[in-house]
């Protein structure tokens, strides 16, 4: 039996942004509603629906409550605290400030807590759901990175050091190393915007510098050394 539609469209989600622009074309009345369902590929009954929806579309794309990618829009049950946590992001990670899961919900609660939200528990859940609304990823911090080429010394450690090595007992063979720890590092991944580079902002120097030795059997280990600034930092 032959379908009598002239014109059946399979039923398409479209982003947020794709919304506004339906909007915003068939607000400007530069092309007709026939050509907006064809040009996005959609009914004229889901046109329609858009339409009509227009106010509660705009305050979500003004408000920032889903990313622009957005398909669904489901608002969040605790939706002053998501206005509020996601502010808060934005401006954190327009300081370059490392985010992770665990700081937001942490965040998340201090926000509940503050708007007399009683109901908020900041699960694994909620969270996942925030980060799907807002297009927000992992990413790993953009930084400084080094190469140690070990051509020039793993010849020597497989020959002259192994016959050294020989004489002496692994109780007797030491091993020591410098290591630098930055006691106000921050994190090197961060949750961030889709498409928003992962800059962190200046990492902190401030370190020490321990030495750490430990002989080859692993029976005794040194103490610490920690070594400071130079009080003259010409000298």
């Amino acid at each position: 039996m032959a379908s009598t539609s002239k014109d059946v469209r399979k039923r398409k989600c479209l982003t947020l942004e794709q919304k506004i622009a339906i909007i915003e074309d068939a607000e400007k009345k530069t092309k007709t509603q026939s050509k907006i369902c064809e040009e996005y590929s959609i009914a004229r009954g889901s046109l329609h629906t858009i339409l009509k929806d227009k106010d509660k579309i705009m305050s979500a794309y003004t408000q920032g409550l889903f990313s622009q990618s957005r398909k669904k829009m489901r608002r969040p049950e605790t939706e002053d605290v998501d206005r509020a946590l996601f502010t808060w992001f934005k401006d954190a990670r327009s300081k370059n400030v490392p985010l992770s899961g665990p700081i937001l919900v942490e965040k998340a609660k201090e926000f509940a807590e503050r708007l007399g939200v009683t109901s908020f528990t900041g699960s694994t859940g909620w969270l996942d759901r925030f980060k799907s609304r807002h297009g927000i990823v992992m990413k790993r911090i953009c930084g400084e990175s080094a190469a140690v080429c070990q051509e020039t010394t793993e010849g020597w450690k497989d020959t002259q050091l192994k016959k050294i090595l020989e004489e002496f007992s692994p109780d007797d063979i030491f091993n020591a190393d410098e290591t630098a720890l930055f006691f106000k590092c921050l994190p090197n991944r961060t949750l961030a915007l889709k498409g928003e580079k992962g800059t962190g902002g200046k990492i902190p120097k401030e370190r020490i510098t321990l030495l750490v030795a430990t002989n080859m059997s692993g029976t005794e280990k040194l103490p610490l050394l920690t070594i400071g600034k130079f009080q003259n930092q010409d000298a």
